[in-house]
């Protein structure tokens, strides 16, 4: 199926183990089987930088992150994404 339309922007909110990775997996398929085109992303994360600093807010074992580094943590990761 082809479109003109430029595209939709979901998000899912929630906790850590709310199941936000399951729904979007399985709204991708359902979309992909209409004959859609889906990019899933998450953040951080997305490359291989934006992995490993995911680790450092997900893994609790490198002690509190405050706000403020956390949001810097965010913005280190979008900065690694690829130009389109």
């Amino acid at each position: 199926m082809t479109t003109n339309s430029p595209g939709l922007f979901i998000a899912f909110e929630g906790g850590d183990g709310a199941g936000k990775s399951t729904q979007a997996a399985c709204l991708a398929e359902a979309l992909e089987t209409r004959g859609l085109t889906v990019l899933r992303t998450r953040e951080p994360g997305g490359t291989p930088i934006g992995e490993k600093l995911r680790s450092l807010v997900l893994d609790h074992g490198h002690g509190h992150i405050d706000a403020h580094t956390e949001a810097l943590i965010f913005a280190a990761s979008r900065a690694a994404m690829p130009a389109r």
